[in-house]
């Protein structure tokens, strides 16, 4: 079986400052500030009075480049797309000198056919990002009243833009407006087909039974057919289904049944089992896998009248949880230098502090996968912002455009937990 390929384009980055002849090492994932630090050009910027002498870097522009060379097997396959999972913010990407990208939110992907554009040899990379500030400030002028933003201290252009608000300071951090390539990068290679997204709904769930929905959804250019496999061990689950598909995208949708299921629970209720389902497809020649574990489990919010108004219940399982936990913030100004292990710390001291439930302030991010990982694993109840906070937003239709592309990204994304 042949299979669909990835290369990382995140190692061997290069940056400068626009105007600047000389270019430096960057990293990827990273920020124009974390870049600066690493090379010693800035001191750090959490010490003293360092906040302030560094505003200047949120008023420049900035460019990355990468060289690189398409991996064999990927220059095999007929078409090519470049994926960047994160780009902060307002950024044009060229390949070879081609306009591909026009980047103005950092809260979803962007991506782009390169099939035609990409060469077998060396292939020129770059990113010119646009101060983030002085995006805005020109439209702000030219508008007879401003959105309100009191946290704001880059001059209230927070609102206008879709970057994680505490960037432009709040109560509790500094201001530091930064750019650069937030997440990964990387190049995907395919003949024929692939798979989309796979999700997995809970219709029901009870001790007794649990009864889900697999979706799988595949892109191809041609009318294809071919079969799914889906495979959990800890339930013994084995299906295989046939499929035929249709140019364009196409989705398929399966019902699976689990007798006595082992439920997971908030820490302090039960334990956190998870199950892992494995779904594989096969067609032309072609195989393509996808792991989703999820925690079976039955969670609702009851909301009945009484005497004063309505009661707010979170009901996990039939059970009654009593929500003890905090306001999650971001755990660093320069949220891409955590790793899971940083995570991991945290989110464990938070179980021994006795708390179950964690609140995603809507001021920061949409945090990382492993984040969300870590939830399931930990039994914390996750209660998820969209990222707007402390202050009015355009309603324009364009706004609400990239929102509508952001939430929809991060809700296929974050669903599953």
């Amino acid at each position: 079986m042949k299979n669909n390929t990835r290369q990382s384009l995140n190692n061997g980055w290069e940056f400068q400052c626009n105007g600047d002849p000389n270019w430096s090492k960057a990293e990827v994932p990273g920020c124009v500030h974390l870049d600066l630090f690493n090379l010693g050009k800035i001191p750090d910027p959490f010490f003293g009075t360092n906040e302030k002498e560094l505003q200047w870097i949120s008023e420049k522009e900035w460019n990355y480049r990468l060289f690189f060379v398409p991996d064999k097997e990927l220059q095999k396959k007929k078409k090519k797309r470049l994926c960047f999972y994160g780009i902060d913010t307002y950024a044009t990407v060229y390949l070879n000198g081609k306009k591909i990208i026009d980047a103005n939110n950092m809260f979803h992907t962007w991506e782009a056919d390169v099939t035609d554009i990409i060469l077998p040899e060396r292939n020129e990379l770059m990113v010119q990002f646009r101060s983030p500030i002085n995006e805005i400030l020109p439209q702000l002028e030219s508008m007879d009243y401003k959105l309100p933003a009191e946290n704001d201290q880059a001059g209230g252009t927070s609102p206008y833009t879709r970057k994680a608000p505490f960037h432009y300071g709040w109560d509790w951090g500094p201001c530091f407006v930064t750019s650069g390539i937030w997440e990964k990068v990387e190049l995907f290679g395919w003949d024929s087909w692939f798979i989309a997204n796979v999700f997995i709904h809970q219709n029901t769930c009870d001790k007794t039974q649990a009864e889900l929905t697999v979706r799988v959804d595949l892109k191809t250019d041609n009318n294809e057919s071919g079969k799914i496999d889906i495979y959990e061990s800890k339930s013994g689950i084995i299906q295989e289904h046939p499929f035929d598909m249709k140019e364009g995208d196409n989705q398929y949708y399966y019902t699976l049944t689990i007798d006595n299921p082992d439920l997971w629970w908030p820490a302090g209720h039960g334990d956190q089992p998870l199950y892992e389902f494995n779904i594989k497809v096969q067609s032309d020649g072609y195989e393509e896998q996808r792991t989703k574990r999820v925690g079976l489990r039955n969670v609702v919010i009851k909301r009945e009248k009484d005497d004063k108004g309505e009661s707010f219940e979170i009901h996990v399982n039939g059970q009654p949880v009593f929500a003890k936990g905090a306001n999650w913030i971001p755990a660093d100004s320069f949220t891409m230098r955590l790793s899971r292990k940083d995570y991991e710390i945290l989110l464990q001291h938070s179980v021994k502090a006795n708390m179950n439930t964690l609140r995603i302030w809507g001021g920061g991010i949409y945090e990382p996968d492993c984040f969300y990982d870590l939830c399931d694993e930990l039994g914390i109840l996750v209660w998820q912002d969209f990222m707007f906070a402390c202050s009015l937003y355009p309603a324009d239709d364009e706004f609400l455009k990239s929102v509508k592309q952001e939430i929809t990204y991060q809700i296929n994304r974050l669903k599953g937990h």
